[in-house]
């Protein structure tokens, strides 16, 4: 199944390139056909164009810094940018939006708007601006007609989240955060829709009073998509809902992992079959016709802002506050996932079952199985060993998600508990033995911890004992491909 694929342990490897802000706050983002616009810094004080390939540094400029809400986004073309200053919590305060040549980075106009905006939309056709927010006039949407620089101004009833128009334009779309504007009363979290001629509002779905937050918004011409955020305790949910009917078509539920929405940023692909959402520290990418996740990656940060690329090939993330907090992501590549078992590499024979862990960098579940159950069983996660010799486990990945399937196997030596010196010969020749097919065996050393030379010893490759007691060894070596290995084993020395 083609996605993108990312790794969980090692992100840098996976995201193409980073980008340095030193550590800024990032505040939003507009990708153009070749380069990107980036505000961050204290109160997006500050604008950095970057290449949206290799994100080298094109041009920065500074900003008077905006106030605590903002709005950033582009025109369909992606020449202008608006940025709202956020003013207009204070009495007498007036908010403005600033009007940027995404060419020059030079401020080419501003728009006088009577909230202090948190969320800015513009049509299709580039021709009318929305904007959400609210301050000392309360909630409110304001429409701005672009060539006539004339504003129309909505009162909310509701606090006001993210907005979005539809494809034709006729319609702004809106979700209700589910509290009254004095933030006292519950109205329940909403989606609902403003004909931009008339200004009429509509719900298109009301969900119930106890629903939690709302976030995230996107709309085709047929869905609108939010998500329905959950609890420590119980997933929260993402929802595909009729425009037609106001009915939820689909449901989407995700573990609190999956979908911790602080920031939560939605966009459709260019071809619309998918929907990438940002979920706390992770992208995902969610068919729109199965309404499953089929590929995710995960960032080593918050991710705050998104945009996809026209072609659909790579998107750029920012992030909260990490160095690197500018990355491109590769939506189109595909890679192995890494696998690791965790579990020891040697066991006492019938001793206590001890954890046994496989983890891959997907994020996705990873079966632990046992290929000699003579040996040693694997039991909800816990590895028991059955009888003296080598015990192989393998871990498997499915071939799902976007991500190839692939195993991995570990041997892990069984010994008695009671170990003389030739049994602890052999048992030590099985350690070295182990993986013979994926090391170079003439690179293979062993080792007698210092701490246990009293006990034992090696001489010429050959392992004698002195006395009772613990016989620490270390075994290290390379793979075939070179690379460094070590692994250590404790043999109790009794007669």
């Amino acid at each position: 199944m083609p996605g993108f694929q990312s790794s969980l342990a090692r992100a840098d490897s996976l995201v193409d390139n980073a980008a340095s802000t030193n550590g800024s706050r990032t505040c939003g983002l507009i990708m153009e056909r070749d380069s990107a616009v980036v505000a961050f810094g204290l109160g997006a004080n500050r604008l950095l164009k970057l290449a949206s390939r290799d994100l080298a540094e094109l041009s920065t400029t500074k900003l008077e810094a905006t106030g605590g809400d903002y709005g950033f986004t582009a025109n369909p073309n992606r020449d202008t940018i608006y940025l709202a200053d956020g003013k207009g919590n204070s009495p007498g305060e007036v908010g403005t939006i600033k009007v940027i040549s995404s060419m020059t980075l030079a401020q080419i106009d501003s728009i006088t708007i009577s909230i202090a905006v948190r969320h800015i939309a513009v049509s299709p056709d580039g021709s009318t601006l929305a904007a959400s927010g609210g301050g000392t006039s309360g909630e409110a949407i304001v429409v701005v007609n672009l060539q006539e620089k004339s504003s129309r101004i909505l009162p909310a009833t509701t606090s006001l989240g993210s907005i979005a128009f539809s494809p034709d334009g006729a319609f702004i779309y809106g979700i209700g955060l589910g509290k009254t504007v004095d933030g006292k009363g519950t109205l329940g979290a909403r989606v609902f829709r403003v004909n931009v001629a008339t200004l009429e509002v509509t719900d298109v779905i009301a969900f119930e009073p106890s629903t939690p937050t709302i976030q995230g918004l996107a709309i085709t011409s047929q869905f609108a998509y939010t998500f329905l955020g959950g609890s420590s305790a119980k997933p929260g949910y993402l929802v595909q809902v009729n425009l037609a009917d106001g009915k939820v078509s689909k449901r989407l539920e995700l573990s609190v992992a999956d979908f911790s929405f602080s920031y939560a940023r939605f966009r459709i692909s260019p071809d619309g079959s998918f929907l990438y959402a940002t979920a706390w520290d992770q992208l995902l990418k969610i068919n729109l016709a199965s309404f499953q996740v089929v590929a995710r990656v995960k960032i080593p940060d918050q991710i705050y802002c998104l945009d996809i690329a026209s072609s659909g090939e790579f998107a750029l993330v920012t992030t909260w506050n990490s160095i690197r907090n500018i990355r491109r992501v590769n939506l189109t590549a595909s890679e192995v996932p890494t696998l690791a078992i965790d579990a020891p590499s040697a066991l006492l024979v019938n001793g206590e079952p001890l954890n046994a862990l496989a983890t891959s960098d997907s994020g996705l579940e990873v079966a632990l199985t046992s290929l000699t159950p003579k040996m040693c069983i694997i039991s909800n996660g816990r590895l028991r060993p059955v009888a003296v010799g080598e015990c192989v486990v393998q871990a498997t990945h499915p071939n799902e998600s976007g991500w190839a399937s692939t195993s991995l196997e570990k041997r892990i030596v069984i010994s008695r508990s009671q170990m003389g010196v030739k049994s602890a010969i052999s048992t030590l020749s099985l350690a070295l033995n182990a993986g013979a097919g994926r090391v170079d065996r003439a690179s293979v050393t062993a080792s007698v911890d210092q701490r246990s030379r009293a006990v034992c010893r090696i001489v010429k490759k050959t392992l004698t004992a002195s006395a009772k007691g613990q016989c620490r060894i270390s075994i290290n070596g390379r793979t075939a491909s070179n690379k460094k290995f070590s692994k250590s084993m404790t043999i109790r020395v009794s007669d």
